[in-house]
């Protein structure tokens, strides 16, 4: 992928997030590209962990309220 672009960058978001594809398969459906394994896997990884993080914040928010609520009811005890 030795010259990237940003469209480039935005088909690989696009193609991994809303279809789940890999690199190999993206790799071989745009050969005209030229696109290296190896720099696609970096793009998708990057892309994945971002993904991840922001799923982690929604489900510690939501671990948080709940200790929260708990620790009233227990209080009135």
């Amino acid at each position: 992928m030795g010259h990237s672009n940003s469209e480039d960058r935005s088909l690989i978001c696009n193609l991994r997030t809303h279809k789940g594809w890999g690199s190999t398969r993206m790799i071989k459906e745009f050969l005209n590209k030229m696109w290296k394994r190896r720099a696609v896997d970096y793009l998708i990884k990057k892309i994945d962990l971002d993904n991840g993080e922001e799923a982690g914040q929604r489900t510690s928010k939501i671990c948080s309220n709940h200790r929260k609520r708990r620790d009233r009811k227990r209080a009135y005890l």
